[in-house]
Parts: C-alpha cells; structure tokens; sequence
C-alpha cells in the first residue's frame, strides 16, 4: 500500500509503503526476565536463536524452533548483544566493557575495556563508541582505529563494505570504510518531534531504523535521503536487529514488553 501521508519530524520525504510479514511475536513475560520484565536490547542468531538482555546482570536466549530457553550469567548489566553466528555473540556491558559470549558452553570472555552502550560486529572487527568516538578492534581486543563522532550513539551497525552507521534518538550518520568521514544521512527537524529506537542493516545493504513517535519501521533510502514504511502501525518499537542470513528484523515493541520477528 502506498499513500502521501507525511511522518512527523524528519528532514526527509517520506511514502508510506508496508511490504513486511509478521511471523512471531511474544511478550516478555515469556521468558522471565527478572525485576521488570522488560527487554531493552535483542538480536537474531541463523538459526533462530533470540538473544535478549533486560534489567540484570545475565543474558536471556530463546531458541525458537526448540521453544527453548536459557540463562547466562553475567558479572555486569548489560546494554547490547550483537550476534557474530550460531555460536557467539558479543555483550557490551556498562562497567566491564565487551565480553565474547559462547552460546553452548556459556562462556564468557572479556575481551575488549569500551563502555560502550552499543556493539556490532563485521568481518573479525568489533565497533563500538566509547566517549564519542568510534571504535575499532579486533577479537583479541587490540585496538585497530578511533574516530571522533561528536555524539553518544546509543545504536550501530556496519553493511558489508565495512560503512559504519551509528546513532542517537535523533540523528543516523555514516562513516566511510575508507577515513571514516562522517555523514548525516538523517536528522530530525529542528520543531519535531521523530525518535530513532535504533538502526539495523539487511543482507542487502539497505538500512532500517526504528520510529518511536510514529510507531513504524523505516526502510532508509540513502541516495535520495527518503524513507518508506516497512512495518507499520506498532506500539513503542525500540531497538531492531536483522539477521541478514533470512532478512528476518527482531523488533521490541511496547517499550520492552514485546519482541515480534518480520521476515522483509
């Protein structure tokens, strides 16, 4: 469906088109996540193993072909996952830094001193923001680059060129893989009132982000700086992940309540 309705709050043009289709969805309570209940950051593994955390020091995974799930142990609270495949995944923790997470064995190795509040991964290089600047390391925790961003991103990811897009609730920049030349590809207007739950990248290289006020998942167009409507008509969605194997987008709705999964 398409219409000329305009979203509040962005710089840019934007045409509502809903091409997505729900395939799961659960709430929080499902999974028993300790004092609040609520998820605040997820991401998706291959084989369709969710990786949640909320208000403790553990991480939550829902296996959702076994319908399954298990506890990991924390010494920390955490503030973001990012899955590397089926069997590892990174933690960002808020005082300890970034840990390697084993998902069989239950793990965990520090491996990198960031207190970041985001984390991804791409190609062996971990990226993080520490103190408003991009950084990149590798898996044994050697720092490769620092890069000065001028924000506190609170969200990240990297497309398969190695383009880093990160993040506020109020503006996406990209950097170049390249010098990491900054680039703000979307901005909230100066009277509005757009929040950005987070962003994301299909295995495609196109990039996603979350429209807290307006309640839809936009699909950005970086070439002409438009947007269009994804998924639409959802309540509070927050932080987004795509595993890019299925295209499939984990999305937490109803600030943390709920977790629906998309296939693009």
């Amino acid at each position: 469906m398409i219409d000329s309705r305009r979203f509040s709050g962005l710089q840019i043009s934007v045409r509502l088109r809903t091409t997505a289709s729900r395939l799961y969805g659960y709430n929080s309570t499902e999974f028993d996540l300790g004092k609040d209940g609520k998820i605040y950051k997820s991401c998706l593994t291959p084989q369709k193993v969710v990786i949640m955390i909320g208000n403790e020091r553990a991480v939550w995974t829902y296996n959702i072909i076994r319908k399954s799930r298990e506890l990991i142990d924390l010494s920390d609270f955490p503030v973001d996952v990012s899955a590397i495949d089926d069997k590892t995944f990174l933690v960002a923790m808020g005082k300890k830094g970034v840990s390697l997470v084993n998902l069989a064995t239950k793990t965990v190795q520090h491996i990198l001193n960031s207190n970041s509040k985001c984390v991804a991964y791409h190609n062996e290089v971990i990226y993080t923001v520490h103190k408003k600047k991009l950084v990149l390391s590798n898996l044994n925790g050697w720092i490769i680059k620092k890069e000065g961003l001028g924000f506190h991103a609170n969200s990240i990811c990297v497309d398969s060129k190695g383009e880093v897009y990160v993040s506020d609730n109020k503006q996406i920049s990209k950097l170049d893989s390249v010098n990491y030349r900054k680039e703000v590809v979307l901005a909230q207007k100066g009277n509005g009132t757009c929040d950005i739950g987070g962003i994301t990248i299909d295995k495609d290289d196109r990039l996603y982000y979350s429209d807290t006020t307006n309640g839809a998942i936009m699909r950005l167009k970086l070439n002409s700086k438009t947007a269009n409507v994804i998924i639409e008509n959802l309540k509070d969605p927050l932080s987004i992940a795509c595993d890019k194997t299925s295209n499939q987008i984990l999305v937490i709705t109803d600030r943390g309540s709920n977790i629906e999964i998309w296939q693009l």
